[in-house]
């Protein structure tokens, strides 16, 4: 039998199925799964491979949440030094899950939301981060786009491309 995790939001997840969603961008040979008990609703499981560490997001809220967050990604990273999580790679069919799912590389650091990790905190430490917070909010800030409007998925794409739209314009 194929080892298993199982999430509230994302169901039982088989080993199968992340080699699968692996397999489909080239990402190497599933090894383990990690439910992340921390961030975003549940969605993210921490994924390695035999390509390295990645995090599967997976049940988006709603069908527009990968495209805009990918838009956003790639907009960081092509604007700033701000470490974002890129590439940012959407499979929009739920053959796999039964939803759509996002892969992305897993960023360094610590859990700071893990009760363990936050304790072990020293003062000199978490001005160490909210310095850092400030001068990625500051890069972040700086960036600028030639539009401006809502970012929706465009349709036609497997991979659920973003692009800008604004809010005029007719779907």
């Amino acid at each position: 039998m194929e080892p298993s995790i199982i999430s509230k939001r994302l169901g039982t997840l088989q080993a199968g199925q992340f080699d699968a969603a692996l397999a489909r961008f080239g990402l190497g040979k599933f090894i383990r799964a990690e439910l992340i008990p921390f961030g975003l609703f549940g969605q993210n499981v921490f994924v390695t491979s035999s390509a390295g560490e990645f995090v599967l997001r997976g049940s988006p809220h709603f069908d527009w949440q990968f495209p805009t967050e990918r838009y956003f990604v790639d907009l960081l990273h092509a604007k700033t030094a701000v470490p974002v999580p890129s590439p940012y790679l959407i499979d929009e069919s739920p053959e796999i899950f039964g939803w759509s799912y996002v892969l992305m590389p897993r960023m360094p650091g610590i859990q700071v939301e893990d009760p363990k990790v936050k304790a072990s905190l020293s003062p000199a430490d978490r001005r160490q981060m909210a310095h850092a917070m400030g001068e990625t909010l500051a890069a972040m800030h700086q960036v600028r786009s030639d539009i401006s409007g809502l970012v929706q998925a465009m349709r036609g794409d497997r991979t659920g491309a973003a692009g800008p739209r604004s809010r005029t314009t007719a779907p």
